[in-house]
């Protein structure tokens, strides 16, 4: 049976979801009313009392319960059928009706005085964890998507590093810090910006979908945008980009460029891709996407650039297009990769 606002407004686990949110309370109450309209509805008005309530380690002032008492009220002053779901049926319905409610709220804030009476106060310790960030670490090999509590998305590339709220709901702004490569697809939420925090710069959007390429034993950073508009500052510096734009930030530069879709976007489609590339530059990539170490002996051909497109391919396919065109011959060894020039 679904329970209306008043008997939200005490379930104990609506209550911890809307005091503490937490990743996992968050996937099941965002699931579960996304899937019930209706419940949806009571939940907001629920949460409403909830939050009016403030909870300080003290009863309620005369002045906090009126406030609940007009919310509640007000709320039952609707013609034909109010927002509740209950039909007015005439005065004497109406008002046992709304005795029924005076009662309600009565209990629950009978119930918060006796939470807020019993319950043991937080250490600071205590309010730390609850808004502390999550950390997600992807090694070389791997790639990752993660689902944040608003609903954006974001693929995380190899050896990267990422750090997000376990819940936006109580903050002004959506804040992520990034350490290596990042696919976003952000839902749109006007009220409350999105913003990528890296090494050098700061990105916000309201809702689009963009790469944020920030490793920090790189010289550069770079942000390419595929759908909407972003926003890019670093220190005094702002820029604004457009689909299909990319920004590169260099020694606390910034300069504005279009880029080549497969080299920045393609690796989130599982395309390895270089062009004109350095010898050394490919190795670094390939230790990136398959988690290898390479072992160099001989003497490389110097000043050569090389070009490679490949679609989920496996790394001896890449060697041996690679050893053909450099002229060396290779040995796989679980992952380290001898490279023997000739």
């Amino acid at each position: 049976m679904r329970k209306n606002f008043i008997e939200l407004s005490t379930d104990e686990a609506f209550k911890s979801w809307v005091l503490a949110p937490n990743e996992e309370k968050n996937v099941f109450w965002e699931k579960r009313l996304k899937n019930d309209p209706e419940l949806a509805s009571e939940a907001k008005k629920a949460k409403e009392i909830i939050l009016r309530l403030k909870f300080k380690q003290k009863p309620l002032d005369e002045e906090s319960k009126d406030k609940i008492l007009d919310f509640v009220i007000q709320n039952s002053n609707r013609s034909n059928q109010d927002d509740f779901g209950f039909p007015q049926r005439g005065w004497g319905n109406r008002k046992l009706f709304i005795l029924k409610l005076v009662a309600s709220v009565a209990l629950i804030l009978g119930c918060f005085y006796v939470y807020n009476t019993f319950q043991p106060k937080q250490k600071p310790s205590d309010i730390k964890k609850v808004s502390s960030l999550i950390e997600k670490k992807i090694p070389k090999g791997q790639k990752n998507t993660f689902t944040l509590s608003d609903g954006s998305k974001v693929k995380v590339n190899s050896y990267s590093k990422i750090k997000f709220e376990s819940s936006f709901l109580h903050t002004q702004e959506r804040k992520v810090y990034l350490e290596g490569e990042a696919f976003f697809e952000v839902v749109r939420n006007e009220a409350k910006p999105f913003k990528v925090i890296t090494k050098n710069a700061e990105i916000k959007v309201l809702g689009t979908s963009f790469d944020v390429r920030s490793y920090p034993d790189h010289n550069k950073e770079y942000i390419a945008v595929a759908t909407g508009k972003v926003e890019v500052t670093s220190g005094a510096e702002a820029v604004y980009l457009q689909p299909g734009e990319m920004a590169v930030l260099e020694n606390g530069k910034l300069t504005v460029s279009a880029y080549d879709l497969e080299e920045m976007l393609g690796w989130e489609s599982g395309i390895l891709f270089y062009k004109e590339a350095s010898f050394e530059k490919i190795l670094q990539k390939l230790e990136f996407w398959y988690g290898v170490e390479f072992e160099i002996s001989g003497t490389k051909p110097e000043l050569t650039r090389y070009s490679g497109n490949y679609k989920n391919q496996s790394l001896k396919t890449i060697l041996e297009g690679l050893s053909f065109a450099a002229g060396f011959d290779y040995k796989i060894q679980d992952k380290k990769v001898k490279i023997i020039f000739k």
